[in-house]
């Protein structure tokens, strides 16, 4: 039998975060616009936050807190998909970059 794997983070400790990037309790995610999930936790101080799933679930899996001059890379360039392995730490240059390398490469194909 297969389990999926969950982590808590140490500042929402009301909330479980599995390997697949979903985020467990009485709350439902939602995408902020831009294919991004933003969800409203509480923390364990009482306090209401808005939380991108992406950068909550590599702080789970990573055990650390993204310092703010890094920023979440989807690996895959897909930004719903917040599998733990999908998610690297990068500069905001680098993110840039990739995104750019991404765009070229998906304007190619169109042009087959």
């Amino acid at each position: 039998m297969n389990y999926i794997k969950t982590k808590k983070h140490p500042d929402y400790e009301n909330y479980l975060i599995d390997e697949n990037g979903f985020i467990y309790s009485k709350i439902n995610g939602y995408d902020n616009g831009t294919g991004y999930r933003l969800y409203k936790l509480t923390d364990n101080n009482g306090d209401k936050n808005q939380v991108l799933g992406h950068r909550i679930t590599y702080e789970a899996w990573n055990e650390e807190i993204i310092p703010s001059e890094l920023e979440v890379h989807h690996n895959n360039h897909i930004r719903n998909d917040n599998h733990f392995n999908n998610l690297v730490l990068v500069t905001k240059s680098e993110n840039q970059k990739l995104a750019a390398e991404n765009r070229k490469k998906l304007t190619q194909i169109v042009k087959k």
